[in-house]
């Protein structure tokens, strides 16, 4: 049996013919959840996202926060780690290694401090990176 190689390289979403509508609604659903204080529902919303697209950065981040308002420190941490790996969007990265930094500083200063570094250092490179920087100090 022969896997048409195209369907390997798309994410579930595609390969389960999800339109990126539909994905913009659950993102929706997932946001208002968390917005609204039920951390568990965004988490369930987040995770299926990054299931469904695990090269979206913005997944992972939302994913943490929601995992962060539930009070699961060390799942909000993976889903940041997640995020900044994968560093294809550099306002999501900069806004992940702010969140992470301000996570670990209890426990790590200078893991915290050398994400505070990395984010100045692509706010310098990046205009994308450098708005996401200045909304939050």
């Amino acid at each position: 049996m022969s896997v048409d190689p195209k369907l390997l390289s798309g994410s579930l979403a595609a390969l389960a013919g999800v339109a990126p509508g539909d994905v913009d609604a659950l993102a929706r659903v997932g946001a208002s959840a968390l917005v609204s204080g039920r951390a568990e529902l965004a988490c369930t919303v987040f995770r299926g996202l990054c299931a469904l697209e695990p090269e979206v950065a913005q997944h992972q981040l939302h994913l943490a926060a929601a995992a962060r308002a539930g009070g699961d420190e060390a799942a909000a941490l993976g889903a940041l780690d997640r995020a900044v790996a994968l560093g294809n969007d550099d306002s999501v990265t900069v806004a992940a290694l702010l969140l992470r930094a301000e996570l670990v500083a209890k426990h790590d200063r200078e893991a915290a401090k050398a994400d505070l570094g990395r984010a100045r250092e692509l706010a310098a490179i990046s205009p994308a990176a450098k708005k996401a920087l200045e909304q939050v100090s």
